[in-house]
């Protein structure tokens, strides 16, 4: 015999869970910041060798390498403010449970969720992934990328908790 379902969707003591696509900490490093680094680093490098090989280099030499300080801030930027991205998101009797890239856990009673976006990237015709927006309260989190769609469990668990529901769409063609 199932265990008794204490909401619509969510058995007792087993919590409903969603996982982002990834959550690898330095995932940002990884896919976006380092390679933006490296391509007006690894150029610089080639310029000032090349210059270098033919004479004392010129002021000119290091104009490639004038984008590597930028390009360097803007991949911290992007590092930090993806470690506050939600990973995984439980929901169980009550309770939303949510980890961070960081791995730092907050919890939080379900009656704080007012409404949940989730925007499904949409690439030729085919959904490939989507985030979700949870608005609690004055604040909204956001999550990685994830399954591109919301399970019907999770769908209905949240309109049993009448949270809103928003499902927006972001078309893309390669």
């Amino acid at each position: 015999m199932p265990p008794p379902a204490t909401m619509d969707g969510v058995e007792a003591g087993k919590p409903l869970v969603w996982w982002a696509d990834s959550d690898d900490p330095y995932y940002t490093l990884r896919h976006s910041g380092g390679p933006l680094v490296a391509c007006f680093l690894v150029p610089a490098i080639v310029v000032v060798c090349a210059a270098g090989a033919h004479g004392p280099p010129g002021a000119g030499a290091f104009l490639p390498a004038a984008l590597v300080p930028l390009a360097v801030i803007v991949a911290a930027w992007e590092f930090l403010l993806d470690r506050r991205a939600i990973v995984e998101i439980r929901l169980s009797e009550g309770e939303l449970t949510l980890i961070r890239a960081s791995r730092r856990v907050s919890r939080l009673p379900l009656a704080q969720l007012r409404r949940v976006e989730v925007v499904r990237n949409i690439r030729d015709g085919d959904p490939h992934s989507s985030r979700l927006w949870l608005h609690l309260g004055e604040r909204v989190e956001r999550t990685r990328h994830g399954p591109a769609d919301l399970p019907d469990r999770w769908v209905t668990a949240l309109n049993a908790a009448e949270v809103e529901l928003q499902v927006r769409e972001r078309h893309y063609s390669d």
